[in-house]
């Protein structure tokens, strides 16, 4: 298996960390600043798809399917 390129890995870390950090203050604070019942599984699901993007900054390759899962 050949080596991935340092620039690519340094690309996926980019496009993690911009879809992280709107993501987080978005989704993070609809979910926590509405009533208890009003929260939904979408929006559980989007803030553990943030929190799994926090972990692409430290392991790229291993989160890259989930990368093509949200770009689908």
């Amino acid at each position: 298996m050949s080596e991935v390129s340092l620039t690519r890995l340094y690309v996926i870390r980019v496009v993690y960390i911009l879809f992280f950090i709107p993501g987080t203050i978005i989704i993070w604070r609809a979910l926590f600043l509405q009533e208890p019942a009003a929260r939904g599984v979408f929006s559980s699901m989007l803030a553990a798809m943030f929190v799994l993007s926090f972990l692409v900054i430290r392991y790229p390759l291993h989160m890259l399917p989930i990368l093509i899962l949200e770009m689908v």
